[in-house]
């Protein structure tokens, strides 16, 4: 068990950001090792959504800040048993994984809002502000909705 752990993708050390999944087949207790950031990368990929990144990029900013508060309250990071180098989660490894989600969701966000038309981000970019209640922005994102989409007779 203390043997180190590289990622099954990019071969980087995944020792404190492992992810450990059984693969469907012939062995079924066959494993992978995710590092932190490939492991962001492929939870980001399955996002498709604006509205569904805009959620977990909240969730995962709510939960940094919750982390960082332990972190600077305890600022002594606990031993790790030998032999669990490869599995241990600190503080802050999960910290630095929370980073790398974040990351990864903020730039998946940013390849579906390009992906979307014009007028679905328009729409989506409206109903945000309104939330915030900046109507003055909702208003200018109006009018450059009905410039794109002129009446037809």
């Amino acid at each position: 068990m203390g043997e180190k752990q590289v990622c099954s993708q990019c071969g980087r050390d995944a020792a404190g950001c492992t992810i450990t999944a059984l693969v469907s087949g012939a062995q079924p207790s066959s494993a992978y090792f995710l590092c932190g950031r490939c492991a962001a990368e492929q939870h980001a990929s399955t996002l498709q959504t604006i509205e569904e990144a805009d959620r977990f990029i909240a969730e995962v900013t709510e939960q940094l800040a919750t982390l960082e508060k332990i972190i600077v309250k305890h600022p002594q990071m606990p031993e790790v048993p030998k032999g669990l180098e490869s599995l241990a989660m600190t503080p802050l490894t999960v910290y630095g994984t929370l980073q790398y989600h974040l990351a990864a969701f903020k730039s998946r966000r940013m390849k579906l809002v390009t992906q979307s038309g014009s007028e679905e981000r328009l729409r989506y970019e409206i109903q945000q502000a309104i939330e915030a209640e900046n109507y003055e922005l909702a208003a200018e994102l109006q009018k450059q909705l009905a410039q794109s989409n002129p009446p037809t007779s």
